[in-house]
């Protein structure tokens, strides 16, 4: 079955297809591991960034911490036991680093009550900040940030313990603070916060935030237990990458940021020209391995399909180049010649038993039909394409039914017969074909492991075999009759003999020449003259005469039956052709039949012998057979003529024509049609109505002729012109010179 190569991909281009698509994921993932390594080599890189600034800031923090709460120091050490407000801002303006510092300075008695603040305003600090904590420490007290109530600034409270037990506290600014950060920051798209242990922020890139009390503490860098010291976090709808230090005594928290698009474009930069170099290499690569592929592999595989499309063709042309890039295309190759010299040998040992079997088929006299599961021919032999008069491609699919139209009244038994894998005989299968009836035997058989056939089916004509078996029943019957009729003629002769006899010694007894006859009248007293005078008076003598005739005749007639009647021994022998038509002439002449309307007696017989014709070999009683029923068959044609002023005749006619002896009998009767002239050698044929003719006359003269005497027998006839047989026997007969037949006497 052909292949839609149309549709089906070619190995070659499936190969090119997946190693680009190979080629392209493995830069794909060149590109991907590229891009992660140069991911984390700039994350990597900001973190280091990261603790540099985180270290730096955590020195800077304790240094102002440190100068806080020196400056703090300073201010209690000066401050009396009851401070006044005065005395705090004088203390206050004198300090420069405190006016730079702190917003706000107040001072608190033992009971957490405010006693001196400047400059004035209302005050807001941590409850832990009211207390003191009752000896010195070298680590400050901070709180957490918290606007002041006028200014709205946000400030985180850091003390000093006083001499007095109360404590003197400092607003720390957190604008200059959280500026002086930002400035430490080496790129816009970094950030810092700094918030104290609870998320709180302290310092912010917005300082809104601030002012808000914005708090981070529910960051997963707040756990109390293993906070992450690296992550991404999302703030204010952006990603940042983050790193966190802690602040030491303080538990202050420094996030260090970086926007994550920012780092991400930083990584798609550096790949930018390894994306170039990539490409690059991939095209010549890929240039290079699809070439290696075609010419290597695909050149080669087109090739050897090509070739196998000869062979499936059925061409075996010049073997493929031997060697090959790979092992495998060699033994390819290999495996291919081998492969197709094998089949070059079975196709050519298929087509010669092929060859051989459609020869035999073809030679088998049967019709021969395959047919499929519904009854249509696949295959038919010679004979059946004969037969039906086409060819076996061209009734390739047709109805069985259909090319043989006889077949219709077994059509649905041979059906069943297929769809039940069974045996279907039927023999003498009778059909009408151009006005003669002839014979059929019909057999099914089942045929196994058959893609294309189910069943194969035999047609015989045995019209012939039909009409021979018949024939030689009807010959046994004739035969019988035959042997009837010498034993009748034994029996007449004896009584015939007798009647013969009689009339002979009647005759003698009246005869005057002879002295006991007159001696015996004139003693008894009746003169044998009166007594001759009577008799003549009343005829008598006639009629001895008559019944002496008959008698005769008839003694002529039973001999004739007697020889005629022995069919069994057909020896040949010497005879002359002239006598053995005489005696046939003579025993049709007692022949007639009113059933059949003829009658010899009305008949004129016309002979016409050769007088130099020479004696002839052969079968005399059924040469003699053979011209009665020519006879008998011009008597009937006569007898259904049209009454005419011409007489019916028939010419017995002898001719020598070389090394034959030729006899014609014509008639002048009313002569055939071609059809009627074709057929009457045909076994059965007749013309006569039933009951008349039974068909076989002129077919068993016919085989007499032909076949025991190896000659001739022909006919011309025109309708209304009378019919001539023709009949040439050999002098050279091949048949044996047999010892002259021996004569029955009665």
């Amino acid at each position: 079955m052909p292949v839609n190569t149309s549709a089906t991909p070619t190995l070659t281009g499936f190969l090119q297809r997946r190693l680009t698509l190979w080629l392209m994921l493995l830069a794909l993932f060149s590109l991907a591991s590229t891009s992660a390594f140069l991911y984390l080599v700039q994350k990597r890189n900001f973190e280091e960034r990261s603790v540099r600034t985180t270290t730096l800031l955590t020195r800077q923090i304790n240094a102002h911490i440190a100068l806080a709460q020196e400056s703090l120091r300073e201010m209690a050490l000066r401050l009396p036991r009851t401070p006044s407000e005065d005395l705090l801002r004088t203390l206050t303006a004198t300090d420069a680093h405190a006016l730079e510092l702190f917003a706000r300075v107040i001072v608190l008695d033992a009971s957490g009550t405010i006693v001196a603040r400047t400059p004035r305003g209302p005050v807001q600090v941590d409850f832990p900040l009211h207390q003191p904590r009752g000896e010195e420490s070298a680590s400050p007290i901070i709180g957490k940030p918290i606007p002041l109530g006028d200014t709205g600034e946000v400030v985180v409270w850091i003390g000093t313990d006083l001499w007095t037990k109360g404590r003197l506290l400092g607003a720390l600014r957190l604008d200059a603070f959280s500026r002086s950060i930002q400035e430490l920051l080496p790129e816009e798209s970094e950030a810092l916060i700094i918030t104290d242990r609870f998320g709180n922020l302290i310092a912010h890139p917005d300082p809104t935030e601030i002012q808000r009390q914005g708090n981070i503490g529910d960051l997963p860098f707040f756990r109390r237990h293993d906070p992450p010291t690296q992550g991404t976090l999302n703030l204010g709808g952006t990603s940042w990458v983050a790193t966190v230090a802690t602040v030491e005594p303080h538990d202050w928290k420094i996030l260090s940021l970086k926007r994550r698009s920012a780092l991400l474009s930083e990584v798609a930069g550096g790949i930018g020209l390894l994306v170039v170099l990539l490409t690059a290499l991939y095209v010549v690569f890929a240039f290079r391995l699809i070439r290696d592929l075609r010419l290597r592999v695909g050149d080669p595989l087109k090739a050897l399909a090509a070739s196998l499309r000869r062979v499936a063709a059925g061409e075996y042309g010049p073997p493929l180049p031997h060697r090959h890039d790979f092992t495998e295309l060699d033994t390819m190759n290999d495996t291919f010649m081998l492969m197709s010299d094998r089949v070059r040998q079975r196709e050519t040992d298929l087509k010669r038993e092929r060859a051989f079997v459609g020869t035999v088929i073809d030679a088998i006299p049967s019709a021969l039909f395959a047919l499929d599961r519904e009854g249509r021919v696949s295959l038919m032999n010679a004979a059946a394409g004969e037969r039906v008069g086409i060819g076996s491609e061209e009734g390739r699919g047709r109805a069985v039914a259909e090319l043989l139209p006889f077949l219709s009244p077994v059509t649905d038994e041979m059906l069943d017969a297929i769809q039940n894998g069974a045996t279907f005989r039927h023999d003498r299968l009778a059909h009408q074909h151009e006005g003669r009836t002839l014979f059929e035997d019909v057999a099914l058989f089942p045929i196994a492991d058959s893609e294309t056939a189910h069943a194969l089916l035999r047609v015989d004509d045995v019209t012939a075999r039909v009409h021979m078996e018949e024939l030689m029943v009807q010959t046994e019957k004739m035969m019988s009759v035959g042997g009837l009729a010498a034993g009748m003629a034994h029996e007449i002769n004896n009584p015939l003999g007798a009647i013969l006899l009689g009339a002979q010694n009647i005759q003698r007894r009246l005869d005057p020449a002879l002295p006991a006859n007159t001696d015996t009248a004139n003693r008894v007293g009746c003169p044998l003259e009166a007594i001759n005078a009577y008799l003549a008076e009343r005829r008598i003598p006639a009629f001895l005469e008559g019944i002496r005739e008959a008698g005769a005749r008839a003694a002529n007639i039973v001999a004739n039956m007697l020889e005629f009647s022995r069919r069994s021994e057909t020896r040949h022998s010497t005879v002359d052709l002239r006598d053995a038509l005489d005696r046939t002439v003579d025993l049709a002449a007692n022949d007639y039949d009113l059933k059949k309307k003829y009658d010899f007696r009305h008949i004129m017989i016309v002979r016409d012998y050769d007088a130099d014709l020479p004696p002839l070999v052969c079968s005399v009683t059924e040469i003699e057979q053979v011209i009665l029923n020519l006879l008998r068959n011009a008597a009937q044609a006569l007898a259904e003529k049209p009454p005419s002023e011409e007489r019916p005749r028939v010419t017995l006619r002898t001719r020598r024509e070389g090394d034959m002896a030729r006899i014609d009998v014509e008639d002048n009767g009313p002569g055939m049609t071609p059809d009627i002239r074709k057929r009457v050698f045909e076994p059965f044929f007749t013309t006569k109505d039933v009951g008349v003719g039974t068909g076989l006359g002129l077919s068993v003269s016919y085989f007499i002729v032909t076949r025991n005497h190896k000659g001739t027998f022909d006919v011309t006839s025109d309708p209304g012109h009378g019919t001539c047989f023709t009949l040439r026997l050999p002098y050279r007969n091949t048949g044996a010179l047999m010892q002259p037949e021996a004569v029955d006497t009665p």
